[in-house]
């Protein structure tokens, strides 16, 4: 009996041995197949090709308030991926994992930051919930930073046209310490820590406050000027070091503005400027003009000619010459005057400037020196050919033509020290009551008798040594005009000069007369005007800050030209 029991046990013993083996191979049979299943994905694998968004949610808040410049933050993500901050918050931290993330911020400066934010992007390109820190303010923590410039302007809408009444204003990055803006008050000295000069900083604007009014959180200042700013005039701001920030911070450096703002037009300007013909990039400047037979005609510095018949729209021809200097009207013919590629030049029009043929001057030495910078013409003179034409130039050349400007010879110098004088540039001529005068380098000033060979030139004392560029002859009267706002002026036929008070230090490049009125121009937009024969001068409002050459009075108005094509017509 015993036996049978241990017989049976010991079947029972294999059976179960036997079923567990069984399903130990069913097990792995069914998981190694190559078939099509439904569990071919293990739950949370996550693909290149999810575009399930990340989940964030925030685990750890910041301390606040705290003195810890870089705090630590933790958050959570249901997905690895890439870190976006946002706001003025950043960290070195750019990766997240899935799951709790522990990130220390940037150094931050004192103050309350509640626009800081964390996005978090998966690998197939979707982006996460924002998830916004909460609010944390930092105590204690020192500012070194140095504060910077923002921007500098007037208060106008168009810095190329402000107006003459504007104020200028300079914004910060932060706010500033007020006790550190300052501005000139006194005069015109570049004194106080916010500067505005027209002048390269040689002077400064005045202002009419100490202390600018300050605006946004003090990160804004207006300059408030003691008169108007100057019509036509680039203006430029600079900022001292000896600003400050809250912090006591200094400017890192000197700020200087890039661009100028640039005030209007004068509305009570003398002349309006009129359209150049030229186009391209480099335009000439236009260095005489002159009148006659309802005619303008001008001459530029790249050897062209321009013609107008009512000073407002212009014609351009060009001619062989390199450059010209002067043009003059007489007899019904126009002659021009420069350099051309073999020395002197010289042109002439017969028909009111449309055509212009070259004309060779007889001059001794013709070189590339010998530019030819002025001319006249000689009306009614007393010579038995008439009327003639005069030009004058470098090394002290003078020549004449009496045949209506076709064939120029040159004038000797009857001068105390020939050897001297002809060395010396001779840039304007004129013609007035039988006599010449020409004027030019060091203060030289020639007279030239009015006879029938035109070869008797005599050096006249000058009343100055600064160089004299050019004359004109009007009511009885020569006045001459130079660097330095110099002018000079004679009553008896260009014997002897005086100096006439000028009311400018700019350069004087021409002078015209027309309406018992002499103009003179020159740098800077400059014009001068004297009623009284050239006794006084007094200046006149400007059209422009460019140089002006060329003054020539016709049809009831003056007209100037100048450097980059300038053409003004008096209003």
């Amino acid at each position: 009996m015993k036996n049978i029991l241990y017989i049976l046990l010991v079947l029972c013993f294999s059976l179960t041995i036997i079923s567990c083996s069984d399903v130990k191979e069913e097990s792995t049979t069914a998981g190694s197949g190559t078939g099509d299943t439904d569990d071919d994905t293990t739950d949370g694998d996550t693909t290149d090709g999810d575009t399930t968004a990340p989940v964030l949610a925030e685990v750890t808040a910041i301390t606040t308030p705290t003195t810890d410049s870089t705090p630590d933050y933790v958050f959570s993500s249901d997905q690895a991926g890439s870190i976006t901050y946002g706001g003025s918050c950043s960290s070195s931290t750019t990766s997240a994992y899935s799951g709790y993330n522990t990130i220390t911020l940037t150094s931050l400066s004192s103050g309350t930051y509640s626009n800081c934010t964390i996005i978090v992007t998966n690998s197939a390109g979707t982006a996460s919930n924002t998830l916004t820190i909460t609010s944390f303010t930092i105590t204690g923590v020192a500012d070194t930073t140095s504060p910077s410039v923002s921007s500098s302007s007037t208060t106008a809408d168009n810095q190329s046209s402000v107006s003459a009444t504007d104020n200028i204003t300079v914004t910060f990055s932060e706010g500033m310490d007020t006790s550190t803006i300052t501005t000139n008050t006194s005069d015109s000295s570049c004194s106080g820590s916010l500067q505005v000069s027209s002048d390269n900083f040689n002077t400064c604007v005045q202002m009419s406050s100490s202390s600018p009014i300050s605006s946004n959180l003090n990160k804004t200042y207006t300059l408030d000027p003691n008169d108007n700013l100057s019509y036509i005039t680039n203006y430029y701001i600079r900022v001292t070091t000896g600003v400050k920030d809250t912090a006591g911070n200094s400017l890192g450096w000197t700020y200087n503005s890039s661009s100028a703002s640039t005030t209007s037009v004068d509305p009570n300007r003398w002349g309006d400027i009129k359209t150049h013909p030229y186009t391209g990039y480099s335009i000439p400047n236009i260095r005489s003009v002159s009148f006659g037979n309802n005619t303008y005609v001008a001459a530029d510095q790249s050897g062209n000619i321009l013609v107008s018949s009512d000073a407002s729209s212009w014609t351009l021809t060009d001619t062989d010459a390199t450059r010209l200097y002067g043009v003059s009207f007489g007899n019904d013919i126009f002659v021009a005057a420069g350099l051309g590629l073999d020395g002197a030049y010289i042109v002439r029009s017969t028909d009111d400037g449309s055509n212009w043929s070259e004309e060779n001057p007889t001059l001794y030495d013709r070189n590339t020196n010998n530019t030819l910078w002025a001319l006249t013409y000689a009306e009614n003179t007393t010579s038995s050919n008439n009327d003639y034409f005069v030009a004058v130039g470098s090394y002290g050349k003078i020549a004449r033509a009496s045949d209506n400007g076709s064939t120029f010879g040159q004038s000797q110098l009857n001068v105390y020290d020939s050897s001297r004088q002809t060395q010396k540039y001779l840039y304007g001529v004129a013609y007035g009551n039988q006599s010449f005068v020409a004027v030019g380098e060091d203060g030289n000033i020639l007279r030239g008798a009015d006879n029938d060979t035109l070869n008797v030139w005599d050096n006249m004392t000058s009343p100055t040594t600064i160089d004299l560029n050019g004359v004109t002859f009007g009511n009885n009267t020569f006045v001459g005009v130079g660097d330095n706002g110099t002018i000079v002026r004679s009553t008896d036929n260009g014997t002897s000069w005086d100096n006439v008070t000028s009311p400018t230090t700019q350069g004087l490049q021409g002078i015209g007369f027309g309406n018992s009125t002499f103009i003179a121009v020159g740098a800077s937009g400059t014009i001068l005007k004297s009623t009284d024969n050239g006794t006084s001068f007094s200046s006149l409002n400007r059209s422009t800050t460019l140089g002006l050459y060329g003054v020539v009075y016709g049809t009831s108005k003056f007209v100037v030209t100048g450097s980059a094509g300038t053409i003004i017509v008096e209003r």
